[in-house]
């Protein structure tokens, strides 16, 4: 049985049954990674935060919806939900920097 996977390790069948294993883990733990990013409740985690850590959280969530291509593959739904987020976000923030970061 041992040298039969040894075998089977070193193929070039493993290779690519690994490669092909490793893509399916990244997207899944990208769609619940998206998933919970939706379903979050940005007012509660906003609470002890400082503008420079909800802004960086609004920059990350603004790059999810920007990246057409890579592991992320958003639905409608999905986006809309995360533009919801940005936009509680922003109401956060003082108007300054409201201002600021609806122009970018």
């Amino acid at each position: 049985f041992f040298s039969s996977l040894r075998v089977f390790i070193k193929s070039i069948n493993f290779r690519e049954w690994l490669r092909a294993r490793q893509e399916e883990a990244n997207a899944r733990i990208c769609a619940l990674y998206v998933d919970a990013l939706c379903k979050a409740d940005v007012n509660f985690w906003m609470k002890d935060k400082s503008e420079i850590e909800i802004v960086d959280f609004l920059i990350k969530i603004r790059g999810l919806l920007r990246s057409s291509s890579g592991p992320y593959h958003l639905s409608p739904l999905q986006q809309s939900l995360l533009r919801a987020q940005i936009d509680a976000l922003i109401k956060k923030l003082p108007d300054d920097l409201q201002q600021t970061l609806l122009i970018t």
